[in-house]
């Protein structure tokens, strides 16, 4: 097969994402891919595994936009891969400055980023379909029993996520946050995460179902590949619900005598598993390139399951003499 070149431009090089989709546009079998790599922090390390780099102001930047849009000009850039939270909602909204400049985006709406993003809501909209999900507490007054699980209400990264033991530390904590904080029930079923793929025109084209061994920072260090067709179906029904496009993470409970419990829709690649569903023989980022370039993929693919991942840290080095762009 002759590979087809692109330029990708990949943001927040600083995320654990980022190394992980630049590795996975490098393993692509369909395209020679050429990646640009931008971050606020000159010592982000995505920016040295890339091709080419740039320093850019924060998203919450006014020049934002102005400033990718710019560096997708000068690096002839065919498509933009966005990965912080932020970032995604930002650029969904101003996806058509990038479309008239010939940058590819596939990314789910400002509305439905904003529905997954905000954890109330999104609880909302559950309920409002008919699919499970921990209990809830509108006051602290009303939990019985211990432990249970806080969490912001708006936050990504499991960030302020714990288990609290008793009515102590959740008086503690919900005394002492700057954020607004989500009471649950705690579960103490496996956890799962199934990192998925829609086309623009709604078909699941991905969807590798892993359970969670073991988490560090939010992200998953041990895991592995699992046949779960009972979950992909209501993982299938979920993003059509919502009416989702693009990629996403969705995280769940599941038990096989108790059903499906659902905790949030993540809309971006996956921090910790990506590598996992790539070697599962689904490469989401150049499944993206492929629909950009107009394939019609009109089923999904197939992956692999029965897969460990061990992940671990790794160096690269740069030295004195290499000037920081």
């Amino acid at each position: 097969m002759i590979k087809r070149s692109k330029t990708v431009l990949v943001t927040s090089a600083g995320v654990g994402t980022a190394i992980n989709v630049i590795a996975a546009l490098n393993k692509s079998e369909r395209y020679n891919v050429r990646i640009v790599a931008v971050d606020a922090d000159c010592h982000a390390v995505g920016l040295y595994l890339a091709d080419s780099y740039h320093i850019v102001p924060l998203a919450s930047d006014s020049s934002y936009i102005q400033c990718l849009i710019e560096i997708c000009k000068i690096e002839n850039v065919n498509f933009i891969i966005p990965l912080y939270s932020s970032e995604i909602r930002l650029i969904s909204t101003n996806a058509s400055e990038f479309v008239e400049v010939g940058v590819g985006v596939c990314l789910p709406s400002p509305k439905v980023v904003n529905l997954c993003d905000d954890k109330n809501e999104f609880l909302e909209f559950l309920a409002a379909n008919q699919f499970d999900y921990p209990r809830t507490y509108k006051h602290s007054s009303e939990v019985q029993r211990y432990p249970i699980f806080i969490k912001p209400v708006v936050g990504s990264s499991s960030r302020g996520s714990r288990k609290v033991n008793n009515c102590q530390e959740l008086d503690f904590y919900l005394g002492n946050s700057a954020n607004q904080l989500m009471v649950q029930e705690y579960i103490d079923w496996d956890e799962y995460t199934a990192d998925c793929m829609v086309s623009p025109s709604g078909v699941l084209l991905g969807c590798v179902v892993r359970r969670r061994i073991k988490v560090k920072g939010g992200a998953a260090v041990v895991a592995r590949t699992v046949n779960l067709p009972i979950v992909e179906a209501e993982v299938a029904r979920l993003l059509e619900k919502l009416g989702y496009v693009g990629a996403c993470n969705v995280q769940l409970f599941y038990d096989g005598k108790k059903g499906i419990k659902f905790i949030e829709v993540n809309p971006r690649l996956s921090a910790g598993g990506l590598p996992l569903t790539v070697e599962a023989g689904v490469n989401i980022p150049e499944m993206m390139l492929r629909l950009h370039d107009g394939e019609s993929i009109t089923s999904k693919v197939a992956a692999r399951s029965g897969i460990t991942m061990y992940r671990y840290l790794t160096e690269i080095f740069r030295y004195a003499d290499t000037a920081v762009r």
